[in-house]
């Protein structure tokens, strides 16, 4: 699926100049020209990133990406700004949730690279939020298990040749990795219980 990144700027002439020097990115870049109108696109679109000004008339920057953070903690939040304060940087971090804070005028490069890394990140976060009711739930079943047979997790881990996922995630290299062996082990120790509803534990309705 691409990715899309959402830049927000009241100057026209420079967001169609960040489409150009953009275009050949393997993203979808989508604008604004208010932090009203970025929360309206927000409310119908998928953002994976936003990159605002921040000084902007109306509603400013940082108003924008800690309502952005509020309301869409997902998405991850980058702030470019020409009148930088040490000030308006902590207020941005500490408020704003800012994943890079730039400094304009912001070269191409610079650019590119800040937003492959925002994007990336937000890679890893939705891989987090999709492996932490896998963890939830395991953890729902081991304890089920040795809390009713004391001792049997070290036998189904000797029976059926695997570890807890949870103790060896450092054995993996990827978070795809890790989520699929914690399916596994689950699936497997759902099988080996033989009774569903044995096990009371279901995974969150939120991660």
């Amino acid at each position: 699926m691409t990715q899309t990144v959402l830049f927000v700027d009241d100057d026209a002439n420079l967001l169609a100049g960040v489409l150009r020097s953009l275009r050949s990115e393997p993203y979808c870049c989508l604008t604004a020209t208010s932090g009203e109108q970025a929360l309206e696109m927000l409310e119908t679109k998928a953002i994976d990133v936003v990159v605002s000004d921040e000084q902007m008339p109306g509603m400013g920057g940082l108003e924008l990406l800690t309502t952005v953070h509020q309301r869409h903690p997902e998405i991850v939040n980058v702030m470019l700004s020409g009148q930088a304060s040490i000030g308006t940087v902590v207020r941005a971090l500490n408020h704003g949730q800012i994943f890079r804070f730039l400094i304009k005028p912001c070269g191409t490069d610079e650019l590119c690279a800040n937003i492959r890394q925002a994007l990336g990140h937000k890679l890893v976060l939705d891989r987090c939020r999709m492996i932490l009711p896998l963890v939830r739930r395991q953890a729902g079943i081991l304890q089920t298990l040795e809390r009713k047979n004391p001792g049997i997790i070290r036998k189904i881990e000797l029976e059926i040749g695997v570890r807890s996922a949870s103790k060896e995630i450092e054995d993996f290299t990827s978070v795809e990795d890790i989520s699929e062996r914690m399916d596994v082990v689950i699936r497997q120790a759902d099988q080996h219980l033989g009774k569903p509803d044995v096990i009371d534990v279901a995974p969150p309705n939120h991660p």
